[in-house]
């Protein structure tokens, strides 16, 4: 007997995923069917047939089983594997994630291979369908408002474009985001690879979240596992297209994704006890936009906090900026940017207006506030009793005058200052030491933290939580 034993010589298969598109809604089993082929004049040998978890089980040619070795297949002939899921969806997530992924696991003349599995669990409004994966849908809502449902888990994938509308959430929903790096072609009929899993907002459309303390609204992927709870880069982000207003953001949580919120030009936004977290880039981009913030927290990110480019409106309060283990900035903001990098002979200049009050703008770096403007548009800064880190920013050839021209009972920090109670465990609530302690300016309009809690009425903290004396 002879065998087709190079490392080039492997089979052909019928499949390189399966999917199991039922949606379950009681507990319930499917079946699937691939087939793997042997093209060659001689036998071919499958070393190792396995599977990597429970939730699937294999029949290989007749036998059961999650592992099987040596397999023969005879020159020209093929064999069958039936793969069977079985999903209860209403047992706990950790037992029946929204969707099990694994992979069947094949070793031929010792070259690895991977057919991957894919199942629906837990009962949840996949939206708009399973088959928008690696898709752009756009929804027209046609001037009316779109409440999502709150009793279950919603299940977005692909690219969701809503525009001519309104997009409302109501407290207590929880939105997870199918993303991950999908390959496409353009109109040249180009490949390129972009980031699945996004969130968009039109330019004739608004987004309301209306989370509480008690009932938030998350977003997030839908990776559950406790692997994946502070992995960055799950999905793509939300995006709020130019000219879009009135989009607010209550109670919510936006983490794991690349950008947390991105602004475009003339596009509003106002976040109010929000949390942005686990970042791969920036928690907020603002593109001559218009945002404010108010008893926000942001930290974990790969790069900055908030990046406001090309002028805008920015207005922040009670807000802290934690930027710990990266080299970026807290804060950036910028009046213009370069649209010809790296030679920059094209840069675009737009005014700048940002104000930040009772803010703390901390990190790891020496400087965690960096500005960059240029003649031909303003460059408006007002910080008002806030503490940052900074030291390269009020050099000579930078901005020596910060201190004196943009800011008003504001405190330079050092590393060895006490702020936070405990940065290595992410709890940015304040220290009974914390120089944040007392120092803010009193904001009639803002009278509780990011917990709710009452702020002190003559001497409150700074950043987003109120520290309880």
């Amino acid at each position: 007997m002879e065998f087709a034993d190079g490392n080039t010589d492997l089979p052909k298969y019928s499949t390189d995923t399966i999917r199991f598109d039922t949606v379950f809604t009681t507990l319930g089993s499917a079946i699937r069917i691939f087939k793997i082929y042997n093209p060659y004049d001689k036998f071919l040998k499958i070393q190792k047939i396995e599977l990597g978890q429970s939730f699937f089980r294999l029949n290989v040619d007749g036998l059961p089983g999650n592992s099987f070795e040596n397999i023969e297949i005879r020159p020209k002939d093929s064999l069958y594997v039936f793969v069977e899921v079985t999903v209860n969806p209403d047992m706990p997530v950790s037992q029946s994630p929204f969707i099990i992924l694994d992979s069947l696991n094949l070793l031929v003349n010792n070259v690895a291979q991977k057919i991957y599995l894919e199942a629906w669990g837990q009962n949840a409004n996949y939206f708009p369908a399973k088959s928008n994966q690696g898709q752009i849908s756009l929804l027209d809502l046609q001037g009316t408002t779109l409440v999502l449902d709150n009793t279950l888990p919603n299940i977005f994938y692909g690219v969701v474009y809503f525009d001519n509308g309104k997009l409302q959430i109501p407290k207590g929903t929880k939105i997870y985001v199918y993303g991950g790096i999908t390959k496409a072609k353009n109109s040249a009929n180009e490949t390129f690879f972009y980031n699945d899993g996004r969130i968009i907002i039109g330019k004739n459309a608004s987004i309301e979240v209306n989370g509480t303390y008690a009932e938030p609204v998350i977003f997030q992927g839908v990776r559950l596992e406790k692997s994946y709870e502070n992995i960055r880069g799950q999905w793509s982000g939300i995006a709020i297209d130019q000219e879009s207003k009135g989009n607010i953001f209550e109670f919510t949580l936006i983490k794991n994704n690349l950008v947390g919120i991105y602004v475009d030009s003339l596009a509003e936004c106002v976040l109010k006890n929000c949390i942005i977290k686990n970042n791969t880039y920036s928690g907020i981009i603002g593109s001559s936009a218009n945002i404010q913030a108010e008893n926000c927290l942001f930290y974990n990110q790969g790069q900055e906090s908030i990046a406001m480019s090309t002028g805008g409106v920015g207005k922040f309060e009670y807000c802290t900026f934690a930027n710990y283990g990266n080299d970026k900035p807290a804060v950036f903001l910028s009046n213009n940017r370069c649209e010809d990098f790296p030679t920059c002979f094209d840069i675009r200049r737009n005014d700048l207006y940002s104000e930040f009050s009772n803010c703390i703008i901390a990190g790891s770096n020496e400087d965690e506030l960096d500005l960059d403007s240029l003649d031909g548009a303003k460059f408006d800064l007002k910080f008002k009793n806030c503490i940052f880190k900074i030291k390269d920013l009020l050099g000579v050839k930078k901005y020596p005058y910060f201190i004196s021209t943009y800011t008003n009972d504001c405190i330079q920090i050092l590393n060895s200052d006490k702020l936070f109670k405990d940065i290595s465990k992410d709890d940015f609530h304040l220290d009974t030491l914390s120089v944040a302690n007392g120092k803010a300016l009193v904001l009639p309009h803002i009278m509780t933290d990011l917990e709710l809690k009452a702020r002190d009425a003559v001497n409150p903290d700074m950043g987003c939580y109120e520290y309880l004396r």
